[in-house]
């Protein structure tokens, strides 16, 4: 069961950043 919830984990996460750089390219700055 831990798997399935890290993989949920790592997919938001992955699904945030492409949606931040779509919607604040700006926010690209801070890394």
């Amino acid at each position: 069961p831990g798997i399935c919830l890290a993989v949920t984990v790592l997919a938001v996460n992955l699904l945030g950043d492409g949606l931040r750089d779509l919607f604040d390219p700006r926010a690209q700055q801070r890394r």
